[in-house]
């Protein structure tokens, strides 16, 4: 078996939120130190959880800083470092393969809440440490408050003798503040949206940000919480969100970082203040902080915060005083220098030294083997290509030593293995007319037998309705990491259905243009939500250019070329469209006409000689040939029609067991990216395909549709895939 060799090696769930510890500074800090680095990802249930890795983190992995590490390989290094010891609250499920001699276990927390409740089970986790590490295992408490918490355990676990302070790195919060922002005091402060960050007690709350017209109160990004504690916001809050406004920004927006916590937790040390600090931000915090930040803050209770805001306002020597201050505090204890220094005096420099510059390059990627993982995509047999072209476009850019495996019930089994993927097909139960339970006992069997035979570390399903036999075999298979894939703009309401996202760790929905007309009931429903941009199959470096489509169809370079495409019409009639569409085209344009046929159409087309059959699959390699387009508005078809640049007349299929096409159409019409034309109103079809055969109207609709954002969100969902698959899983799911 391969091994790996580092100088350090992280342990933790790395999608942790960033507010609770500064890990991904911690790991930026030692990564560009030198010291060679990896992470095993240790992860639990994604309720509740980003669904990928910390963005700074996966930086470090893309720029060869740092090496995701498979947990199935032995790895061997210097000093194990396991971010908290809620990691180790529960057990992997399969064995860790880390060889290290010295485990130091980071504890920004202790084990009890403010109220004596229990935060985490001291007891397993010591008892899990012991089974999992090898080597000398010491903790390593983050603040003296845990210190004295952990001193009082019985038995006494064995300490290291300094605590080892957040990290953070100042000068890239640092500014420069020539005077307060305003005629009145800023108060203000940062946070994430989440409920376990903020205070929970409206009169609390208000003495920390009055509403009071003396002064303004800035907030960024707590608005959705306080919201439910507050009510209605004071007319002197502004409340603001990070979209919009980046967090540097707005500390140099404000005067004052006033600071409280939820009540459960006992002074942690929010990330948030570091930066406030850091960027000079005079910070008011509760007095049990000062033990920790000393002379860097200014603390009072509730009752002093006004009046103590008011006579620093009045006094700009003394708030330059101890702004000062609170910069020095960070760059003396909280910096990657101390952190690095921490780091040294337990296994000396770095192999690669950087030459004390924390902040400079590494002298080269740091790479390491990984073996190969499967995943199983499952796909249903819709009444187009939807579902298995999405997972084909994620397949496709799926990393290496990924493999992608199939099981679809779609009748275009040959695509996949056209395109060189392994297959295997699955009859739906309306191909073989059977009961509904028997058939969901057959494809729980099937699953089940499949799932043994390939071993898939990930399985991703695609499908407006996750089948029962789906969910069994899900059930009966804890070891891979499950992903449903789901689409928006639902015109369902059936709340049973979409519950049943509980089965699966993961929900990705592929971004939709539309999104802002997206009223159904998924929209209720984000708490396990992954989204990533729309997905396609195809990029544009990968379509055919205008000659090369045309000459692949047989088409002249010059006269105009229209695409008819409405969908595989399994279930909707779309007859008077399409008769109406190639009539009038023909009688009244000298047009080449070319109609996407679909590989699963129950039908095949009565058609003109002079009419070209779209060949093979996908149909969007070719659109690059086309001036005009008239399609249905499928999800794929959708996209791939408006970022390819096509001007297009959207069609909707309007049977209400599809996506609201509708509603899409729609959205395109109002931004002026297409034209909508209902079956219903098919007398406006030949108006409108006049109308586009000005060239002026379809240079205007390219030129917006030039303005979208191209970004595949094929590439990010494929990233999550790798990300999970080389995830050890724990218990306790």
């Amino acid at each position: 078996m391969a091994q790996s060799s580092f100088e350090i090696i992280f342990l933790g769930d790395f999608r942790d939120p960033s507010y609770r510890t500064t890990t991904a500074e911690q790991i930026h800090a030692i990564a560009t130190a030198g010291y060679r680095t990896g992470l095993v990802q240790l992860a639990n249930s994604q309720r509740r959880r980003p669904a990928r890795m910390h963005r700074d983190i996966r930086a470090l992995i893309e720029s060869g800083d740092l090496a995701h590490l498979d947990p199935d390989r032995i790895s061997t290094c210097k000093l194990l470092l396991v971010t908290d010891p809620r990691c180790l609250a529960h057990k992997p499920r399969r064995l860790l393969r880390i060889e290290a001699p010295l485990s130091l276990v980071l504890v920004p927390h202790g084990p009890a809440l403010s109220n004596g409740q229990q935060h985490y089970d001291w007891a397993t986790v010591q008892s899990n440490a012991s089974e999992l590490l090898s080597g000398q295992i010491v903790w390593v408490p983050m603040t003296s408050v845990v210190r004295e918490q952990l001193g009082l355990l019985d038995p006494k676990p064995s300490l290291n003798a300094l605590d080892w302070h957040a990290c953070i790195d100042p000068e890239r919060w640092a500014s420069t503040r020539t005077g307060f922002c305003g005629s009145r005091p800023v108060i203000g402060r940062s946070g994430p949206p989440s409920d376990d960050a903020w205070p929970t007690d409206s009169g609390h709350i208000l003495s920390l940000y009055p509403d009071n017209p003396h002064y303004l109160v800035r907030l960024l990004d707590g608005g959705s919480i306080l919201k439910n504690y507050v009510g209605p916001f004071p007319r002197n809050w502004d409340v603001l969100d990070s979209e919009r406004l980046s967090e540097a920004d707005f500390f140099r927006s404000i005067d004052f970082f006033v600071y409280s916590h939820h009540p459960d937790f006992i002074t942690p040390v929010d990330p948030h203040i570091l930066r406030a600090m850091s960027a000079g931000v005079v910070t008011i915090l509760p007095p049990p902080f000062e033990r920790i930040f000393g002379e860097g803050a200014v603390y009072a209770e509730d009752n002093e915060i006004r009046s103590i805001v008011w006579r620093l306002y009045n006094d700009p020597a003394r708030y330059a005083e101890i702004s000062k201050a609170g910069t020095q505090t960070i760059r003396s204890r909280f910096s990657p220098q101390h952190l690095i220094g921490r780091i040294a005096d337990v296994i000396g420099e770095p192999c690669r030294s950087t030459v004390g510059q924390v902040d400079a390059p590494t002298s080269g990627a740091v790479t390491t083997d990984r073996g190969r993982r499967r995943v199983m995509f499952i796909t249903i047999n819709g009444v187009g290509m939807g579902h298995l072209t999405r997972m084909l476009a994620i397949a496709k850019r799926c990393p290496s030593p990924i493999e992608p495996v199939f099981v679809t019930m779609s009748q275009a089994l040959r695509v996949l293995r056209e395109h060189g993927y392994l297959a295997e097909f699955i009859p739906s139960r309306q191909y073989l007319d059977c009961d509904i339970n028997q058939w969901n006992r057959f494809l729980r069997d099937e699953l089940n037998e499949m799932i043994a035979f390939y071993d898939p570390a990930v399985v991703v399903f695609d499908g407006n309705v996750p089948y029962q036999g789906i969910l069994d075999a899900i059930q009966a298979n804890p070891d891979p990491w499950s992903i449903w894939s789901r689409r928006g703009m639902w015109r369902s309401q059936n709340k049973e259905i979409v519950g049943r996202e509980h089965y699966f760790d993961v929900v990705v929905e592929p971004g939709d243009l539309a999104a802002s007309d997206d009223h159904g009931i998924t929209k209720r429903h984000q708490e396990r939500t992954y989204h990533v941009s729309p997905i396609r199959l195809l990029d544009g470096a990968d379509m055919l250019s205008r000659n090369e489509a045309r000459q692949a169809l047989g088409m002249d370079g010059e006269s105009p070329a229209v695409l008819i495409q409405l969908g595989a019409g399994n279930n909707f009639d779309y007859r008077s469209v399409h008769n109406t569409a190639l009539a009038h085209i023909q009688q009244r344009y000298n047009a080449q006409i070319a109609v996407g046929e679909w590989l699963i159409s129950e039908q095949p087309m009565d058609l003109p000689e002079t009419v070209i059959r779209m060949p093979g699959y996908p149909f969007a390699r070719y659109f690059k040939a086309f001036d005009l387009a008239i399609s249905a508005v499928g999800y794929n078809s959708f996209h791939e029609l408006l970022f390819a640049g096509v001007p297009t007349i959207f069609v909707p299929n309007e049977n209400m067991s599809q996506d609201n096409q509708f509603a899409r159409a729609l959205f395109a019409d109002r931004h002026g990216l297409a034209v909508c034309v209902r079956t219903r109103e098919v007398y406006k079809l030949t108006a409108t395909i006049d109308r586009l055969f000005d060239p002026d109207e379809r240079e205007l609709l390219r030129s917006r549709l030039a303005e979208l954002d191209p970004m595949n969100g094929a590439a990010d969902a494929a990233a999550l895939i790798d990300e999970l698959a080389y995830s050890r899983r724990v218990g306790g799911l």
